[in-house]
């Protein structure tokens, strides 16, 4: 049994990270981000449909599963003390090569 529920998905465009790995770079803007690499901080603009969605039971983080226009899925993870910063996780490809 799946206990994985979600809520209603709401427009989303925007993800503030502390730092991003340049692999990941590639592959976010293979489908469709910008990225603003500042000293700091790395902001990622997602493109315009992006749909954000919170991940049901919570946890001490929240959870939310991002989904690009093109059907790509990322997971966000905000510790509910950070107001600025989240964690970015991009879906592993599967095993026969396809994301």
């Amino acid at each position: 049994m799946d206990v994985e529920t979600h809520t209603i998905p709401e427009p989303f465009e925007i993800v503030t990270l502390p730092h991003l790995r340049q692999q990941a770079a590639s592959v976010l803007i293979e489908h469709g981000c910008s990225i603003l690499e500042l000293p700091e901080r790395c902001i990622i603009t997602l493109p315009a449909g992006t749909t954000r969605q919170e991940i049901i039971p919570r946890t001490r983080c929240q959870r939310y599963r991002l989904t690009l226009p093109d059907g790509y899925q990322l997971t966000q993870i905000c510790p509910r003390r950070e107001t600025e910063f989240s964690d970015l996780y991009l879906n592993a490809p599967a095993l026969d090569g396809q994301t």
